[in-house]
């Protein structure tokens, strides 16, 4: 099922273009990492899919009612609303009964003999047993506890710039999103909980759109990469790692075979002064011998090639008259 659609969308500031009739489509299921050059426009991209942005050209079409949650890099809170508040703040139904629901329940805890409040707090406990509420709220504080978030009740002002940063995370992942869009999600957070996030991102239904600078987060959780190249949008089915490979050059078989014999022919500049103890040729030998034996030739592409320091196909290799075993030969090299 398609999510999303760009259409020769185009977005420029001042003289810089960034996209130039650029189109993609993200799919139900897709897990995509945005890659690209810094500056490129990665960022810009979310913000136009999340509707921060306008484009300049082109159309950006969200099909039906897909839901779309953006986890900006730099995230803006309220700072005089709970780490709770914070996480419900969503126009999604469930989200505005748990909203209700600890709205009923701080003001109860400041005034338990009000009897309007306490007719309040029971209407709102009601709501939550007819929408499953008490699971969602198990799950928003799981995903806060997991994020190293344990002081539910602490105002988003106290907090410290990475405690702020993953609130921000938190609520991105408890708010209900078709589409999800991260912006850096890994920044402030450590190995174990960059584990458990792998996995969480892994098996949650919808549309991931990520932005990230480690890499090995993004090879273990995409399944599409989207290369933001020459103001263009190009895509790969395939984890981080997996396109990498791809992107390398390819090599011959020959040169294979040359680059692996390149380094013991390079001993073959080596005299012996004393019985197996070689050591590096002087330059005036070096010469001489340059005087005494020309190179072999260099194959011509597409016929068979042969080691650097053996004969050419159909020659045979002169015997010396000197001792065996202080005899460096091509053969011997492991």
């Amino acid at each position: 099922m398609n999510f999303v659609t760009l259409e020769n969308v185009s977005k420029q500031y001042s003289e810089r273009v960034l996209l130039e009739n650029a189109s993609l489509l993200i799919n139900d299921g897709d897990r995509i990492g945005l890659i690209g050059p810094n500056g490129s426009g990665k960022t810009t991209l979310l913000r136009l899919l999340a509707g921060v942005e306008g484009v300049d050209a082109g159309q950006i079409t969200i099909w039906g009612h897909v839901r779309i949650q953006f986890l900006p890099q730099d995230p803006e809170l309220d700072p005089e609303l709970t780490v709770l508040e914070t996480v419900f703040h969503s126009d999604a139904p469930l989200m505005r009964v748990l909203r209700d629901y600890e709205a009923a329940s701080e003001r109860l805890q400041k005034n338990p003999a009000d009897a309007r409040l306490q007719m309040a707090f029971a209407e709102a406990t009601a709501v939550m047993d007819r929408s499953n509420g008490w699971a969602a709220e198990a799950i928003a504080k799981t995903i806060l506890t997991k994020l190293g978030i344990t002081q539910f009740d602490d105002k988003i002002g106290t907090l410290s710039g990475g405690q702020h940063k993953r609130v921000a995370l938190a609520h991105a992942l408890i708010a209900p999103a078709d589409l999800l869009i991260l912006d850096e999600p890994t920044n402030h957070i450590d190995a174990d909980t960059i584990a458990w996030l792998e996995e969480y991102l892994k098996s949650r239904s919808g549309a991931l759109l990520m932005v990230t600078h480690d890499r090995y987060f993004l090879d273990r959780v995409v399944n599409r990469i989207v290369d933001l190249d020459r103001r263009q949008l190009v895509s790969y089915a395939r984890n981080y790692g997996r396109y990498l490979k791809s992107r390398r050059p390819p090599r011959s078989a020959c040169g294979r075979r040359e680059k692996t014999a390149g380094a013991p022919a390079a001993r073959t500049g080596m005299a012996q002064s004393q019985p197996g103890r070689p050591q590096h040729q002087t330059k005036s030998a070096q010469t001489a011998r340059g005087r005494d034996a020309s190179p072999a030739p260099r194959p011509a592409r597409g016929a068979n090639c042969h080691l650097p320091g053996q004969p050419p196909p159909g020659q045979t290799r002169a015997r010396s008259a000197r001792p065996r075993q202080n005899i460096w030969r091509p053969e011997s090299v492991p």
